[in-house]
């Protein structure tokens, strides 16, 4: 019974007790066993106490606070093996512990795996490069600008295992050099994507015709636009710079080493929020279905301010669940507020179409 607070243990006993709830459902409510349920009803029964007894078997190796300064340690040093972690908590703390109960105390805080991101170390002078840009830039309508790059894979790691935990950003090791080649360019927009394959290795030529095939025949819808792409050799151009200024779209003059900037760099990361919260939908949608084939009687109670839609459903039910939300959440934190608005944006499309489409199977199901 260790693992109830006495808040929990507490709701059991009003459950049973005031309300007459079966131990089965208490026992969902609460995520445990049925036979726990019983423990804490015969305790209170026969000692009218709500705490836990006293636990059997081997009390924790680290305590409360002795976790916490581990949680700390590894937030310090991500790719400290479990053996040097052992050491260092005995050297914070004074407890000697197993590099194993250091692995199970690390999955416990919630840390997984990752290989560590390379990128580039940067001078001082390029960093305040990047520093003007984005003060130049923080005000703009970033629904006007489009986002350029045409790399696919990249050297992502170095064998280097890092902790830290889903949602967070991955630990970056700096290297003096990347040496990267690519096989995909695209485009995106808040209204514009495009995308094309291409052999060999990006030259001016190659880029020149991508933008002449792709972009051009929208460039009247695109005019006064501003185009982010990479501090590349051949993005500079003179026929490229003749390019844009001919099809009237701004030009950025990026900074170097500078991809958190391209909104095109996070489409994987926002495209998995976006699976998640799709799924979500999909899942609600298969429940509603499930619902109205059971009964035909209307269901529809209301609208929630915001053009948000009751249907006999609890408020969160289109929200990602459990971990996914968490994580996803987490991860969203990463981007610019900018970069939250887009992706927020398609998350609330997504939901007002599956809204929709309950509605229009709910009427089906009416007729």
């Amino acid at each position: 019974m260790s693992h109830l607070s006495d808040i929990e243990r507490t709701q059991i006993i009003m459950e049973r007790e005031r309300d007459g709830t079966k131990i089965s459902i208490i026992a969902k409510n609460h995520n445990c066993a049925s036979s726990t349920v019983r423990r804490v009803l015969a305790r209170y029964h026969e000692t009218g106490e709500i705490t836990g007894g006293q636990s059997s078997g081997r009390p924790c190796a680290l305590s409360s606070a002795e976790k916490r300064k581990l949680d700390r340690i590894i937030k310090s040093k991500p790719t400290a093996t479990a053996t040097s972690l052992a050491n260092e908590t005995l050297e914070k703390t004074g407890k000697r512990v197993s590099p194993r109960t250091i692995q199970r105390h690390r999955r416990e805080l919630g840390y997984r795996p990752y290989h560590q991101k390379i990128t580039k170390s940067l001078t001082s002078t390029q960093e305040e490069t990047k520093t003007s840009f984005a003060q130049a830039h923080v005000n703009d309508d970033i629904k006007r600008w489009l986002f350029s790059d045409e790399k696919i894979f990249t050297m992502s790691d170095v064998g280097t295992i890092a902790w830290c935990k889903p949602g967070e950003p991955r630990p970056v090791h700096a290297v003096d050099n990347i040496k990267a080649h690519a096989q995909l360019w695209g485009v995106i927009g808040w209204n514009f994507k495009a995308f094309s394959r291409y052999d060999g290795f990006m030259n001016s030529n190659i880029y020149h015709d991508l933008l002449s095939t792709y972009v051009q025949p929208h460039t009247s819808k695109l005019r006064r636009y501003k185009f982010y792409q990479d501090n590349i050799s051949y993005h500079k151009a003179q026929k490229i710079l003749s390019w844009f200024e001919d099809n009237g779209i701004e030009c950025l003059n990026a900074p170097s080493y500078s991809s958190e900037f391209n909104a095109i760099e996070y489409v994987y990361s926002t495209q998995q929020i976006w699976r998640s919260k799709l799924r979500a939908c999909e899942k609600v949608i298969s429940q509603q279905k499930k619902r109205w084939s059971r009964s035909n009687q209307v269901i529809v109670k209301g609208i929630i301010p915001g053009n948000r839609s009751i249907t006999n459903m609890k408020q969160n039910e289109f929200d990602i669940d459990g971990n996914d939300q968490k994580n996803q959440l987490s991860s969203m934190k990463c981007f610019s507020p900018s970069m939250r608005a887009i992706i927020q944006a398609r998350l609330d499309n997504i939901e007002q179409r599956a809204q929709q489409i309950i509605k229009f199977i709910h009427a089906s199901s009416q007729e």
